[in-house]
Order: structure tokens, then sequence, then C-alpha cells
């Protein structure tokens, strides 16, 4: 059984929120960032004593998803057949933040 979209957000948003409260962090939900040369959207950043911390969320109902710190893509298993190759997600916050 696949869950309805829009609970699994609410799940997300539920669990990081208890997360943060449990740690004293602020939360900030759908925030923008201005760099120099662009702006980044952050759906949830969290805030305390120690610095911020970002998550970005995607909804994958299902999947499988395979890599490494070191690989430039990883991939998405939906399904038996299904694959989706995308940026290796922590190579590209490593980009934003230098």
């Amino acid at each position: 059984m696949v869950a309805h979209p829009a609970c699994a957000v609410d799940s997300v948003d539920h669990t990081i929120r208890n997360v943060a409260a449990k740690h004293g962090a602020l939360v900030l939900r759908d925030a923008s960032i201005a760099l120099a040369t662009s702006t980044y959207h952050c759906e949830y950043l969290l805030v305390d004593q120690y610095g911020v911390l970002v998550i970005h969320t995607e909804l994958w109902p299902g999947a499988s998803i395979k890599g490494s710190a070191r690989s430039a893509e990883w991939t998405a298993r939906l399904g038996r057949t299904s694959r989706r190759r995308f940026p290796n997600p922590l190579a590209e916050n490593g980009r934003r933040i230098e």
C-alpha cells in the first residue's frame, strides 16, 4: 500500500518539527536564500546554536535510491524496470555552500 502524497508530506513535516523541537531548533519552511549569482529555495531550514541544517525533500513512493558520496549521479529505481538518474544531492549541496 502506498501512502497518499499529501499524507507523506504531512508525515515528513511532522517528523522534522518533532526532531527540531526536541533539540531546541527553529524551523523555517519554504525559505529562499539569495546567493551572489542565484536564489536557492529550501524546503526546511533548521537553525540552532550549532548552525543551520538545510533539508531538501522529494517524494518518490516505493523508490529505492542508490548512490555514494563520491558518485556523480544517483539512481532511483521505481518498480521493476523504471529508473531515473539524478545528480548527487550531496555534491549539489556542496557546490551551494562553497
